[in-house]
């Protein structure tokens, strides 16, 4: 059985959580002022310490929902024989 048929539903999760923060962390990055155009306020007082925020957090989620996947992912393949 391949390890993509045996990949758990933790597996699905932490991979989709990675893909997605990357995703919002790429978006955050292109459009920095987006905060400010959603609020229609400044709520950093136009320093940008929000928008950084807001790409540094997803960033790490991002990070370390991929390391938990490949982990599960590496802990699905079978025994090396030797």
């Amino acid at each position: 059985m391949s390890r993509l048929r045996k990949m758990t539903m933790l597996g699905w999760v932490e991979v989709t959580m990675a893909a997605f923060a990357l995703t919002f962390t790429v978006l955050a990055i292109w459009d920095r002022q987006w905060v400010e155009g959603v609020l229609g306020a400044e709520p950093d007082g136009g320093d940008g310490s929000l928008e950084w925020l807001l790409v540094v957090v997803p960033a790490v989620i991002a990070c370390v929902c991929a390391y938990a996947a490949r982990r599960t992912w590496v802990a699905l393949a079978p025994a090396a024989e030797g």
